[in-house]
């Protein structure tokens, strides 16, 4: 990740009537991760990859809090070293992993694009070394919703943008939402 640029980032409170639609997807790669709400626990992690469509909702009773980070390369290439197709995980450190993201949203704010990219890749070494697993984090009257869309949503799509082996797909695991539909 050398070629890291961080494009956005951020810390948001979903109003009780969000709802996500992504389109024809995101242009750059976004690591969205729940700090917060209902139907996922906090330290739920996301990768997003670019040019998939991703839908997405969340208990009103329970609104999310979350933070992202849109990231792609300087050089406008895909980035070999990132685990693609989405992969989501369960981060246990929340309140580490929280700072260090909570550092790439303010270095990136304060207009410090390579403290933003430093600290990030503090906060993808503990994304990839948590468990690539979500069910076990979603509160249990959404697991069986959840893993009956994703098991019929796990499709992979081809990308022209992406090198040959690579791909994109819906998230397997539904650790951003639990209503994935597409």
């Amino acid at each position: 990740m050398d070629d890291l640029v961080i494009h956005a980032a951020g810390e948001v409170e979903c109003t009780p009537e969000w709802m996500w639609d992504t389109g024809e997807g995101f242009a750059d790669h976004d690591l969205w991760t729940v700090f917060g709400g209902r139907p996922v626990s906090a330290g739920s992690s996301v990768m997003l990859s670019p040019g998939t469509h991703y839908r997405a909702t969340h208990d009103p009773a329970r609104p999310l809090s979350v933070m992202f980070v849109h990231f792609g390369a300087n050089s406008g290439q895909p980035l070999p070293d990132v685990p693609l197709p989405a992969a989501a995980r369960r981060v246990d450190n929340t309140g580490f992993y929280r700072d260090l993201l909570r550092r790439v949203v303010k270095a990136q704010h304060e207009n410090r694009p390579t403290d933003a990219a430093r600290w990030f890749r503090c906060a993808m070494l503990e994304y990839l070394a948590s468990p690539e697993s979500m069910p076990e984090a979603i509160d249990a009257r959404w697991r069986d919703t959840i893993q009956t869309v994703c098991a019929r949503r796990g499709r992979r799509r081809p990308s022209s943008s992406l090198p040959d082996g690579w791909g994109t797909r819906r998230i397997t695991s539904a650790g951003c939402s639990a209503s994935l539909r597409g």
